[in-house]
């Protein structure tokens, strides 16, 4: 996640959110992969994505050296399991109306915001935490404990 990222030129939430089924193509003619970044509804109508404003709809083409590294391969293997999201299989989304939710699907059927990327960009905090408290790493000297400070 954090090295596509950069590679994609797009936010975590936006990677996070990309229906696989919907939003993953690869163009006929020059063979490139590519993610439609958009906020609309899935096929059974459910708005499962957040795009900050509509000038943030856009094609991303996925950089060649992440396909020489596997992603696209990667991506085709989640969807082929049956999942709809890049990581879910690893993370499970949350909803902003209950801190914890069993599935997305649950915070569908309550018509609740689903985000794919809240316990991927907390992953880095939590690592390292665990790291400080385990004493591998050792205590900071000041309030530094966030993964991207």
């Amino acid at each position: 996640m954090t090295v596509a990222v950069p590679f994609l030129g797009c936010r975590i939430e936006e990677l996070a959110e990309i229906n696989l089924h919907k939003d993953f193509h690869q163009d006929p003619a020059s063979g490139v992969w590519y993610f439609q970044i958009e906020e609309k509804p899935d096929a059974d109508g459910i708005l499962r994505k957040s795009v900050k404003n509509k000038a943030s709809w856009r094609c991303i083409p996925i950089h060649s050296a992440l396909v020489q590294l596997g992603f696209v391969d990667y991506l085709n293997r989640q969807k082929e399991r049956g999942f709809s999201r890049p990581f879910e299989s690893g993370w499970g989304a949350l909803s902003f109306k209950r801190n914890e939710i069993e599935s997305a699907e649950d915070a569908e059927k309550k018509q609740e915001a689903v985000k794919w990327s809240h316990y991927i960009s907390g992953w880095g905090g939590r690592e390292l935490r665990k790291l400080i408290e385990s004493g591998k790493l050792p205590t900071p000297d000041s309030k530094v404990t966030y993964f991207h400070s």
